[in-house]
């Protein structure tokens, strides 16, 4: 999967997903993204 993520209109936009979450899971690809202008 990409990580890094082309919208048009935003910047550095990237998708957190397989990143551990709490209690040893992991974040969902496609499911929480992060900006750096939301």
């Amino acid at each position: 999967m990409e990580r890094d993520l082309a919208w048009e209109g935003c910047h550095n936009v990237r998708d957190l997903g397989g990143l551990p979450a709490a209690g040893g899971r992991r974040t969902r690809w496609g499911a929480v993204v992060r900006s750096d202008t939301p």
